[in-house]
């Protein structure tokens, strides 16, 4: 309220008003929509300007933001994190047309790194007689939530599976060395690979034997099996009268052994496995 006075003692009253107002906008921000985790460095920050009057705003990874530059006001802006793969806090003020500033930060983890797991075939064996295998799987930091396996290392066109200690795979390369490639994924959608190898022999050992010696005549039905290993894969062995042979015996591979004729004068055929 104010008066004014002449020389004569005449008065006059005026007044003003002026609102006074020394805080900062009403006004803050989060990461990804407030996600505790993110698998890139780009994020966006999305702002809530309750009052309005938030005109200017700049972002940082220190709490000093002097020397960033004030942009206009916006609802979302990309940012870039700039700590690398772990806890990240991003700094920010907003200016009202007054000049008044409120800092506001949030935080937020970020895992670039894929899942700590791999995997081995038939629990490491080197060699398996049977192209189904079982894949044995390990995930240490407990962070895969999705796999895949295949024969070649590009398995962009396998569909992903939800993880899983174990899991059955059909060797596709025939006998011989066989290579398994897999991927691990997390939520965040982060990916490690790995491989194993088997070598699939589906074939039987390379031996065969005769009687003794190879002779075409006996006069006794006492008479030996000497055996060839040329291989020396095999590792047991049986024989007897007839083809099937399911109902003898393995025993372990010996190189002779003796067995009795049962067919009596005449010829004799002698099975072996």
């Amino acid at each position: 309220y104010g008066e004014y006075q002449d020389a004569l003692g005449n008065v006059t009253a005026a007044t003003d008003d002026i609102t006074l107002d020394t805080a900062g906008p009403d006004a803050t921000f989060v990461l990804n929509g407030g996600d505790d985790f993110t698998g890139a460095a780009n994020v966006t920050l999305t702002r809530t300007n309750l009052a309005g009057d938030a005109t200017q705003m700049r972002f940082g990874d220190t709490s000093d933001l002097s020397a960033v530059a004030w942009v206009p006001y916006a609802d979302t802006a990309a940012y870039v994190l700039t700590g690398g793969d772990d806890l990240n806090t991003v700094y920010g003020e907003y200016q009202d047309a007054l000049g008044n500033v409120t800092a506001a930060t949030d935080d937020i983890t970020l895992d670039t790194a894929g899942p700590d797991a791999t995997f081995v075939i038939n629990g490491g064996d080197d060699f398996t007689g049977d192209a189904n295998v079982t894949l044995t799987s390990t995930n240490l930091a407990l962070d895969a939530t999705q796999m895949r396996f295949g024969d070649t290392s590009d398995l962009s066109a396998v569909a992903w599976v939800p993880y899983a200690e174990t899991s059955a795979y059909v060797l596709t390369g025939g006998d011989g060395l066989n290579t398994v490639y897999g991927e691990y994924q997390d939520a965040l959608g982060n990916v490690t690979a790995a491989s194993d190898d088997i070598t699939l022999d589906t074939a039987g050992p390379d031996a065969t034997f005769v009687i003794n010696g190879g002779d075409d005549f006996t006069g006794d039905a006492n008479v030996t099996l000497t055996s060839t290993n040329l291989a020396g894969d095999a590792t047991q062995m049986r024989f007897g009268d007839t083809a099937d042979l399911s109902a003898v015996a393995w025993v372990p591979y010996a190189e002779t052994s003796a067995y009795v004729l049962t067919g009596g004068d005449g010829l004799n055929t002698v099975y072996g496995e």
